[in-house]
């Protein structure tokens, strides 16, 4: 019997191993030298994600642009990978599969010559991951102590996760916003110090709504950002759901439906003409003249 390994043909004979760049992922390869090659492999019906490696070990030019994933381009930007001494490449691709199958199509000759590695993932459900996105610039980098999500618009159902960040400084790691902790915090890493550089998010067991989040920024002003947005995992890309303006540090913020479209009498501040930080150890609003119903 001839073993295919999930290729439409047998393709044995031009399938090789080197030593190249000592990653038997790279160093190993197959040449499609047969018309309309196609490797298939049987999954659950459902959206993919595909990094598709490409390399030149034995030193000759590899072309890939008519390579395809699902239907999709998966061949790299410039067309053809040249021999430079240590050529690789990975093309990341996703697709959507409706016939039980995943399938990677090429031709030597035709536009696809050869690939070395295709590592598969299922990705996250539509909903399965929510982050919070730094909405403004800053001067520093950004820096929060803590940060919860919720199901409901009173911030009490809380959902779990797996935490994820943009990155982050020495010392201060994503964990470091979920746990729970006022004295310790999170720090933006790099120096993009943009709108919409930082992040942090949670990846959930299973697809929820967020309706609140619970923030607690630092009191150091340079590194607050006075606007975040709450964005949505939509299955192949994130979505802005809820934008939040004029948010602070130094204290917990309640960012839900009613921060985003206040009701009439919804919501008060205390202003005033100041230069540098203003410090406040304590401040209540009351109903009442007297000051005795909050």
């Amino acid at each position: 019997e001839t073993r295919t390994y999930g290729w439409s043909c047998d393709l044995s004979s031009f399938a090789f191993a080197t030593d190249f760049f000592g990653l038997l992922l790279l160093d190993s390869f197959v040449e499609l030298q047969c018309p309309n090659a196609s490797w298939n492999f049987d999954v659950p019906l459902g959206r993919y994600f595909a990094t598709i490696s490409y390399s030149t070990p034995m030193g000759s030019v590899v072309n890939t642009d008519n390579c395809t994933f699902e239907g999709r381009h998966a061949g790299i930007p410039s067309g053809f990978l040249p021999f430079d001494g240590r050529s690789t490449y990975e093309m990341e691709v996703f697709g959507d599969v409706t016939d039980g199958a995943v399938t990677f199509s090429g031709e030597y000759g035709g536009g696809c010559d050869a690939i070395s590695s295709i590592l598969l993932s299922g990705m996250p459900a539509f909903g399965a991951m929510w982050r919070l996105v730094q909405g403004s610039n800053v001067t520093g980098r950004w820096a929060v102590h803590e940060v919860a999500f919720f199901a409901d618009p009173g911030c009490l159902d809380e959902v779990v996760g797996e935490p994820f960040s943009s990155g982050y400084s020495d010392g201060h790691g994503t964990e470091m916003a979920f746990d729970g902790n006022l004295s310790t915090y999170w720090l933006a890493d790099g120096e993009n110090t943009q709108a919409g550089a930082g992040f942090l998010g949670l990846a959930l067991p299973a697809p929820a709504i967020v309706r609140c989040v619970r923030l607690y920024q630092t009191q150091t002003l340079g590194a607050q950002s006075r606007v975040a947005h709450l964005q949505q995992w939509k299955a192949t890309e994130f979505a802005r759901e809820a934008t939040y303006e004029d948010i602070a540090g130094g204290s917990w913020m309640k960012l839900n439906r009613a921060w985003v479209v206040p009701s009439a009498g919804g919501r008060w501040r205390v202003s005033g003409n100041h230069t540098g930080q203003v410090y406040v150890s304590e401040l209540n609003f009351y109903a009442d003249v007297g000051c005795t119903s909050l």
